[in-house]
């Protein structure tokens, strides 16, 4: 999705000490660990046959919880979005589909979508973050690709951990946070090998796999905290500026 960062950039990136940012470890991120560690204990290759990114001739996200301890019996065939409304679901009793019908005017929201409501602010059982330095673990991150930008409607995924700050260039008007993030996605966030140890789940050396799993996104602040772009993993060097793929966050304000 990204072409790979230099090496004399790589040289230069540098991590700070690990900070893990406050915030509770909703129900929905549990949930979405379990079937991520479950279908990691399959390993690669045979994990493709049980978690794959839903791709051109899918006809529809399907997420499976299975039994803990049996990992064959978990199953995810999805794309970004659809994974998070499902997450949902699973999780929570209020997220059917009249709330998702009701809130997102769809059963099943793109991801441009749960931008343009996220940002709207009006969302019930979610909260609108814009600062990079608020997101905590569960919070769901929505990008949406305006006209101009390919690859679909956007990104969804969810914050796993705030790793911390990085370093990547000389412009003292932004910050740079590595996000760990999960998500259902085509393309593992890195280019596979990755050297600085923000490894995707779904790469195995080399091979890059798709489906869901854990990676790491580089998410850009402005001088004001807020969200200013966006790079796709730690070892890639494109930059997602917001007037072109803008970004917004939300925080599920419900357990139950």
């Amino acid at each position: 999705m990204a072409a790979s960062i230099g090496a004399g950039i790589l040289a230069a990136h540098m991590l700070t000490p690990q900070v893990a940012m406050a915030g509770p470890v909703t129900n929905h991120l549990v949930e979405a660990e379990e079937l991520v560690d479950e279908l990691n204990a399959i390993g690669w290759p045979l994990e493709s046959s049980y978690n794959k990114y839903c791709s051109s001739g899918c006809t529809g996200s399907v997420v499976t919880w299975g039994t803990p301890g049996t990992p064959t019996s978990y199953y995810n065939e999805s794309q970004c979005a659809p994974f998070v409304t499902q997450l949902l679901t699973h999780t929570y009793s209020w997220a059917t589909r009249s709330y998702f019908s009701s809130e997102f005017s769809s059963i099943s929201p793109n991801s441009a979508r749960y931008y343009d409501r996220i940002d709207a602010d009006t969302v019930d059982h979610m909260d609108k973050i814009t600062k990079v330095a608020s997101l905590a673990p569960g919070d769901i991150i929505a990008i949406k690709y305006e006209a101009g930008a390919s690859g679909g409607s956007g990104h969804t995924p969810v914050v796993r951990s705030v790793a911390g700050t990085v370093v990547t260039d000389s412009d003292p008007n932004t910050t740079e946070y590595v996000v760990e993030v999960v998500d259902s996605t085509n393309t593992p966030h890195g280019t596979a090998p990755v050297a600085d140890g923000h490894v995707d789940s779904r790469s195995s050396g080399s091979t890059e796999y798709s489906g869901v799993g854990y990676g790491f996104m580089v998410l850009y602040a402005d001088a004001n905290g807020d969200f200013y772009g966006y790079r796709w993993g730690t070892n890639e060097s494109t930059f997602h500026p917001v007037t072109i793929r803008p970004i917004v966050a939300a925080r599920v304000t419900s357990e139950a």
